[in-house]
């Protein structure tokens, strides 16, 4: 049975094979910047630690399994951020994505202490109050990139199912990646015969367990 405190925090209906190559995913999809506390001021310590922190995140090359969580600093200029990238995705790649994050992220989120963004095979968030191991209810996002037509109950049936093996499959994995990932072809009865493409991850259990990801791909035969 999966924790309460895994956050279903991104879904994401993406129309590209789970095996496509890294780079063409290299889309920014969502970025939030926190406005409720307070702004930093350019050149303060609290800049120079995000810039540490985040260079920490995506410059480490002893981490395999796509997950960070670092801080910069002390009190109040401390920074914590987290980098998490999809389990089927290479080192290189993971950071190559946070590296791409880290600039876009700070750009658009100039002077917010808090932020989140999200590209299709990593996700960054960085602030200046304590993220680890914390439920969070607020950085969630969704959205479609083409809505389907034909909802019928044997696609229903079948989504259902899919996603309570994959979270099963993502809860079973080991300490330092949760992470399933399979397409099932739809029942014949449903008019299309469309397949699904899901994927689940967990962060690592012995470091935070607060993110439930889930990507549904829904293509053609």
């Amino acid at each position: 049975m999966l924790s309460l405190h895994w956050l279903l925090f991104l879904l994401l209906p993406l129309f590209f094979s789970l095996n496509s190559e890294a780079n063409d995913q290299l889309v920014f999809r969502y970025h939030e910047c926190n406005d409720d506390l307070r702004n930093f001021i350019a050149g303060s310590p609290y800049q120079n630690n995000l810039a540490d922190v985040l260079k920490d995140i995506y410059s480490n090359r002893e981490i395999d399994y796509g997950f960070y969580n670092f801080s910069k600093g002390e009190n109040p200029d401390k920074v914590n951020a987290i980098g998490f990238c999809r389990g089927d995705v290479s080192s290189n790649d993971c950071r190559d994505c946070l590296r791409a994050s880290a600039v876009l992220l700070t750009d658009r989120c100039r002077t917010q202490k808090e932020a989140i963004g999200y590209y299709d095979i990593c996700t960054l968030r960085y602030s200046n109050t304590s993220i680890f191991g914390a439920m969070e209810t607020k950085t969630s996002a969704y959205y479609f990139i083409q809505n389907k037509t034909v909802v019928d109950d044997a696609f229903n049936l079948t989504l259902r199912r899919l996603l309570d093996e994959l979270k099963s499959t993502a809860a079973e994995g080991d300490w330092r990646k949760k992470f399933g990932e399979k397409s099932v072809k739809v029942n014949e009865s449903n008019t299309n015969n469309e397949t699904i493409y899901g994927l689940v991850q967990c962060t690592p259990s012995k470091i935070v367990l607060n993110v439930w990801i889930q990507l549904i791909i829904l293509g053609g035969v």
